[in-house]
This record gives structure tokens, C-alpha cells and sequence, in this order.
């Protein structure tokens, strides 16, 4: 994500799975769970930050998560998690201004 906003891009494609070279220790739902909900809230931050004057200007367009055939079911279903805790997270966190001084 912050590459991305250090770049200026704004279409973006990750794959964050490790299953070509066989590990299995994580589910893919629950690996792009995590990526997804991190993502989400570094926006979120970001777009704050900019808000406030203190992010160069950005806007992601587009996130496409990468999974193969057999992984596909489960990673949709992370990333709907994913989408759904990041936005109560977000909600969580008010709008006070990360600045100090700023109202």
C-alpha cells in the first residue's frame, strides 16, 4: 500500500498466498483476511493524512487480489471479512485529526 501511494499508482494487483512452494500453514481466506483489513486501514490512514494536509494526494482505484481456481471460494470469502472488520475498525476510530493542534 504505501509503495503504491509513494508511486502514485493507482490500480493495484497482490498475491499474497506462498502455496507454489508448498506451505499450507495458513488458510488462503485467512491470509487475504489479514492482507485486505491491513490494506483497508492503511488507506484509511492515508486518506486521513492527506485530509489534513500531511499525505502527498493519492486515490487507489483498484486492488485485484490474485488466487488460483482451487482458492478462490475461500479467498473471496477473506476478503468479505476482511472488508467488514476494517470498515467497523474504521468507524471505531472517530474523526479526530491525527495532527496535533488541528480541530
Amino acid at each position: 500500500m504505501f509503495s503504491s501511494a509513494r508511486l502514485g499508482v493507482s490500480r493495484v494487483a497482490f498475491a499474497p498466498l506462498i502455496r507454489d512452494q508448498g506451505n499450507s500453514k495458513f488458510g488462503t481466506g485467512d491470509v487475504e483476511r489479514a492482507v485486505v483489513r491491513g490494506m483497508l486501514l492503511a488507506y484509511d490512514t492515508e486518506k486521513r493524512l492527506q485530509k489534513e494536509g500531511l499525505g502527498k494526494p493519492f486515490t487507489l482505484e483498484e486492488w485485484w487480489v490474485e488466487a488460483g481456481p482451487a482458492y478462490f471460494d475461500e479467498t473471496v470469502a477473506g476478503v468479505k471479512k476482511a472488508s467488514a472488520e476494517a470498515a467497523d475498525l474504521i468507524k471505531a476510530r472517530g474523526s479526530k485529526p491525527y495532527a496535533s493542534g488541528k480541530r
